[in-house]
């Protein structure tokens, strides 16, 4: 297997990684002050939501990384295909979430409203990277 694929995995780990836990540990630290409440889903559930998906698809990372060096790359294709839908679909709904009804959180609850926008932001970035990178992936694969 390439060594990009693996610079790619290691990227998109710390990512994930870098979304998930400073999410989590804002959102217990500041869950007390209401806002982005009309959003669907509400801001600070979505933060909440996104440091616990992230998490788990560093994880699923990790794992798929273990199964590609053991030369089982079906594994890597199916989890990294489910972990990528979920951070698509998840980072529309953080966007719409965070630029349709996120005022109420940039007044009351600022790091709340930064978390959702650092989280939509490298959500597009990881996204970038794999549709990049997608045909090398491929070409990986084929081999």
């Amino acid at each position: 297997m390439g060594l990009r694929l693996y610079t790619v995995l290691i990227f998109l780990f710390a990512i994930y990684a870098g979304i998930g836990i400073p999410s989590l540990i804002i959102h217990l630290s500041d869950s007390k002050v209401e806002c982005g409440k009309d959003g669907v889903p509400p801001l600070p559930r979505w933060v909440f939501i996104s440091g616990i998906g992230y998490i788990v698809a560093a994880g699923c990372l990790l794992c798929a990384a273990v199964f590609l060096i053991f030369d089982v790359p079906m594994v890597l294709l199916i989890v990294g295909s489910l972990i990528q839908m979920f951070v698509l679909i998840w980072t529309i709904m953080g966007a719409i979430s965070l630029w349709s009804q996120g005022d109420s959180c940039f007044l009351l609850n600022h790091k709340i409203w930064s978390m959702g926008t650092v989280g939509v932001f490298l959500g597009i970035i990881a996204l970038f990277t794999v549709i990049t990178q997608l045909p090398d992936i491929i070409t990986t694969f084929d081999q």
